[in-house]
């Protein structure tokens, strides 16, 4: 995936499969945004909207 506007980016370790991760966006232009989580061997996409 080409890294566009990265606003946030941090790598951890590991984790459970319980992951929460809260993100400051307050500094993001209003827009559509995709979050993306990879562990390892699976990859998860979910858009987000800021108004």
């Amino acid at each position: 995936m080409p890294k566009k506007n990265v606003i946030f980016e941090k790598q951890y370790d590991s984790f459970t499969s319980n992951f929460n991760q809260k993100l400051n966006v307050s500094s993001a232009s209003a827009g559509m945004y995709k979050v993306r989580v990879n562990d390892g061997a699976r990859v998860s996409v979910k858009k987000i909207i800021i108004q």
